[in-house]
């Protein structure tokens, strides 16, 4: 029998059945084994909190899952998150 933990995506997912959308509870598998990570860590609520909403953006930006993300990305996500932040800050005319 394979050894895995608490907390990682093979454990979370059913075994024996097959998935209708096998990517999405990939997904949804491995978000769930990263809360139960960062729960055993200790981390309060909010931080957890706010660092799946962050994933979850960031998910919804690429409209891709975590294995096809690509450090360009990262870069678009980034400089749309700059340019959001710029025009916030400035002062209308």
């Amino acid at each position: 029998m394979e050894d895995v933990t608490a907390a990682s995506a093979s454990a979370l997912l059913p075994g024996g059945v097959g998935l209708l959308d096998p990517e999405r509870a990939v997904f949804d598998a491995m978000t769930e084994g990263w809360r139960r990570q960062m729960l055993s860590r200790g981390l309060k609520a909010s931080t957890i909190k706010s660092r799946l909403d962050l994933l979850g953006r960031f998910a919804a930006f690429t409209n891709e899952y975590p294995w096809a993300w690509t450090p360009e990305d990262v870069e678009g996500a980034l400089s749309r998150s700059r340019l959001a932040a710029h025009r916030f800050r400035s002062p209308r005319r």
